[in-house]
Parts: structure tokens; C-alpha cells; sequence
């Protein structure tokens, strides 16, 4: 006979163990922020390759297909000459033209290639997420269940106990073990491909920081932690909360100031101000030795 083992009902949500559950929402999370920052940066690229291509359209002239040369009469010795002094200067300029559309003809093309490479990444990565979106069963389920069904996601979700995503963590402590004596750790820029190198791993799953042996340059450390809060798709701070922070400048009491923002932070989801907390206490410690 046929196994039907949910007899016609619709699967909405893989449940797990607490432990892996937890690793596949930090890694959708993960995922979020990779895409939300690759489509930025590819969006760009493609602004860059639309005016370049306008560049290289302006670039054309009339002398570039200009044949009438080789349909021409024989003509005098004078205008042999005359003409030869003009061929002279404008094979110069032709040559010089030339030479500046041949770099800018290399320099789309290089273009065009991060271009296709950055959409195919954002294809991948896109049918990644899209798959753990449905397994975590995040979004809008209008298919399987009802706004009820909706809301009990979302609360188990918030009251889940999700811990400080990897990322935070470990370079917060990589900072703490290694970087506090030195000057302008978050002002001094690091290496953009150790960034990356570094972004990529923990993209991965995995913990580029995790041995004490190696020798990440703290700048990039720093780097790869700022990247990330600045890459979230809901901010740390919510964006409609923000007029919210700001009006707290103006009150004068430093008291009323700290309980006006009490007020504000309370009404925060659960693992916000757990990260907020975590941040904030790293922030304090790092502040005494400035």
C-alpha cells in the first residue's frame, strides 16, 4: 500500500533539534545580509557599465567610417601634399583616440565580467535562501495556514533565544584578545581582500577566527564587524524608531534622556537588545583603554 504519513496536509515547516534549528536561522540571516549587499554592489557595477558604454558611444565619430578616400580621382601634386600633411595630424589624433577607446573597451569589459560573475553569485545564493526560507517556514505562509499560523512563527522565532550571530561574536572576541591596545581599531581601514576572505568564510559556516594561531590583521577584523551591522537588512537601530533615539538629544536631563531611551529600547524585539547588550558592553570595555 501507499505511505501517506500527513495524510494530504501540506508541509509548512521542517521542524529540528534546538541546535540545528538555530544554525539554520543564523546561516538564512546570513544569507539576507550577503544578498542585500551583493545586489547593492551589483546594481553599481551595472550604473558603471551603462556609462561607460555611453562613453565609449560618444566616442564614435564620423571618421571612423569614412571610406570616401579609395573612391577618389587622381588628383594634383599640391593637393597630394596638403592632404598628406592633414593625414599626418589626423592619423594622430585617430591613434590617440583610439588608444583611450581601446582602454576604455577593456575597462567594460572587466566590468562586464564582475557583472556576470556577481549575478550569478546572487542567483545561487538567492536559491539557497529561498530554499532555507521554506524549510525555517519565514515569510508569508498563505499557502499552509492562517495569520494565527503567522504570528506563532514569528513568536517562536523571537522567544527562540537566538544567541549573538557568529560573526558578532567572534570578531568581538578576536578584538578583545588581541586588538585593545591598539589605536584606531574601527577608524584605520583594513585590507579589502582579507575582509572579504574573512566574510566569506563565516558566509560558509565557518569560524576564519576561531584559531588563536593565526594572524588576521585586527583592522580587518574591525572591518568585517562593521560590514556586517551596516549590511543588515533591518538595522540594529530600526529605521522607524530612529526619530525616536534622536528626539532623546534634546531633552537636558541626562536621567530623562536614559529613561527616555529605556522606553524605546523595551519595545524592541528579544534578540535585538540581546545583541544591542552584547555590543554595547564590548563598546564600554574598549572605551577604557582609548
Amino acid at each position: 500500500f501507499e505511505s501517506l504519513p500527513h495524510m494530504g496536509d501540506e508541509v509548512c515547516q521542517v521542524s529540528a533539534q534546538q541546535p540545528v534549528q538555530t544554525e539554520l536561522l543564523m546561516r538564512y540571516h546570513q544569507l539576507q545580509s550577503r544578498l542585500a549587499t551583493l545586489k547593492i554592489e551589483n546594481e553599481e557595477v551595472r550604473k558603471t557599465l551603462d556609462a561607460t558604454m555611453q562613453t565609449l558611444q560618444d566616442m564614435l565619430t564620423v571618421e571612423d567610417f569614412d571610406v570616401s578616400d579609395a573612391f577618389q580621382h587622381s588628383r594634383s601634386t599640391e593637393s597630394i601634399k596638403s592632404v598628406a600633411s592633414e593625414s599626418y595630424m589626423s592619423k594622430l589624433n585617430v591613434a590617440k583616440r583610439r588608444a583611450n577607446q581601446q582602454e576604455t573597451e577593456t575597462f567594460y569589459f572587466s566590468k562586464f565580467k564582475e557583472y556576470l560573475n556577481g549575478s550569478n553569485l546572487i542567483i545561487k545564493l538567492q536559491a539557497k535562501h529561498d530554499l532555507l526560507k521554506q524549510t525555517l517556514g519565514e515569510g508569508e505562509r498563505a499557502e499552509c495556514g492562517t495569520t494565527r499560523g503567522r504570528r506563532n512563527a514569528r513568536t517562536r522565532i523571537q522567544d527562540s533565544g537566538q544567541p549573538i550571530p557568529l560573526v558578532v561574536e567572534s570578531c568581538i572576541r578576536y578584538i578583545n584578545l588581541y586588538g585593545l591596545q591598539q589605536q584606531g581599531i574601527f577608524r584605520v581601514p583594513g585590507s579589502q581582500v582579507e575582509v572579504n576572505d574573512i566574510k566569506n568564510s563565516f558566509e560558509r559556516g565557518e569560524d576564519p577566527l576561531i584559531d588563536d594561531q593565526n594572524e588576521q590583521d585586527i583592522n580587518s577584523v574591525a572591518g568585517v564587524l562593521k560590514l556586517y551591522f551596516r549590511g543588515l537588512e533591518n538595522p540594529l537601530f530600526p529605521k522607524e524608531r530612529f526619530l525616536d533615539f534622536i528626539a532623546t538629544i534634546k531633552l537636558e536631563s541626562g536621567a530623562e534622556r536614559a529613561h527616555h531611551i529605556q522606553q524605546i529600547v523595551v519595545t524592541l524585539p528579544r534578540t535585538v537588545i540581546i545583541v544591542m547588550r552584547y555590543l554595547f558592553a564590548f563598546l564600554n570595555h574598549l572605551s577604557q583603554y582609548s
